[in-house]
């Protein structure tokens, strides 16, 4: 057989490290997270679910409760790719929530953001730190009062999530 030389196994180490090569680039693509091939499919199988659109209002409640519903939903479509993830979060910002967006898309290279990135931006503007400040306070200072024990508990729950002390 021409080219193959089985005395010093020289071929054979060359296929092996070859073989080698080709399975550590199969196990990094493996790896990488799923890209739709098609953003109008993927925007279409996001739709499908009928997430809710964000206008930007000055409830930081509303914000958290939003950007978990948009988290929940690319989770359970098994969206991986944070540019995606962007793209469709985004695609749903309406009114000032989508002039906010602009400003960011020309102030800022946003093709380089990450997703934990994009939901720092996004919360930094609608449930800002102040806010978040005023809650612990609140969290810290909680008292029954005229709240029924339901009522407490549900205000202690809801304020204990921003309370990570």
């Amino acid at each position: 057989m021409a080219g193959r030389t089985r005395a010093n196994g020289s071929n054979d180490n060359n296929n092996s490290d070859v073989m080698n090569f080709v399975r550590a680039i199969t196990n990094e693509l493996r790896n990488q997270p799923k890209r739709e091939n098609n953003k109008g499919e993927l925007i279409v199988k996001f739709q499908k679910i009928r997430p809710q659109a964000f206008s930007g209002e000055p409830n930081p409640y509303v914000a958290e409760a939003w950007i978990r519903q948009v988290k929940k939903i690319l989770e359970t479509l098994e969206i991986q790719n944070e540019q995606d993830q962007m793209s469709l979060a985004s695609f749903l910002f309406d009114g000032e929530a989508d002039f906010w967006w602009t400003m960011i898309k020309e102030s800022r290279q946003v093709a380089d953001l990450s997703w934990r990135q994009f939901e720092e931006l996004f919360m930094e503007k609608y449930f800002p730190n102040s806010v978040r400040q005023e809650m612990i306070q609140e969290f810290l200072q909680l008292k029954q009062r005229g709240m029924t024990v339901t009522q407490y508990a549900n205000r202690f729950e809801a304020l204990s999530r921003h309370a990570k002390l």
